[in-house]
């Protein structure tokens, strides 16, 4: 299974915004380079086939524009939201991705009467997504890395996890990045 995990683009300054954080859009700039970045995905055939959002403003707009160039739908994933966690990230994949059917009580290693995606986006937010990637792809603790806005990553997951294991344990060191673009390098490959 694929994770892709895109942060939402450029909004405006949190201290100019009069409002709840939570309303804050995306700048018109913002707009603009995640237009650009949605081309570049579009081109680089990710097949995506559910993209999960948080609900805060920046990050739905973000999902929209991007999902429309994937032509998928956004499913808001409120656990997606500011301080999103491993545990909780491992509640979102578990709420929306198939579990294998249930026999005498317990999972069986079946596979689940509808088969899970090969690829889903999460559209979130910093410092979350830099932190849930360190531990996804840290097999000795934590790896260092940073998603600047309106950057894109893949993510590879074991096959022990890509089985609807979702626990913050299973996640814990299980993916390896494949690649991470910035929006401006999205944005060329759309050119």
């Amino acid at each position: 299974m694929r994770l892709y995990f895109l942060r939402h683009g450029q909004a405006g300054r949190p201290e100019e915004w009069p409002h709840p954080d939570a309303e804050r859009p995306l700048s018109k700039r913002g707009i603009e380079e995640t237009h650009a970045a949605a081309r570049g995905m579009r081109w680089l055939d990710l097949k995506v086939e559910l993209v999960l959002s948080s609900p805060l403003v920046r990050a739905h707009q973000t999902a929209l524009i991007c999902a429309e160039a994937l032509q998928r739908e956004v499913t808001i994933a409120p656990g997606l939201a500011s301080g999103c966690t491993l545990g909780t990230l491992a509640s979102v994949l578990a709420a929306h991705l198939p579990v294998p059917p249930v026999h005498n009580g317990t999972a069986s290693d079946a596979e689940p009467a509808e088969p899970a995606p090969r690829g889903v986006l999460l559209v979130g937010h910093e410092p979350d997504f830099s932190t849930l990637l360190g531990a996804i792809i840290g097999r000795r603790g934590n790896a260092a890395i940073q998603l600047k806005k309106g950057a894109l990553c893949r993510v590879e997951l074991e096959s022990e996890v890509d089985g609807w294991r979702w626990s913050p344990a299973n996640l814990h060191g299980s993916g390896t990045l494949v690649w991470l673009l910035t929006a401006k390098q999205l944005g060329r490959l759309g050119k």
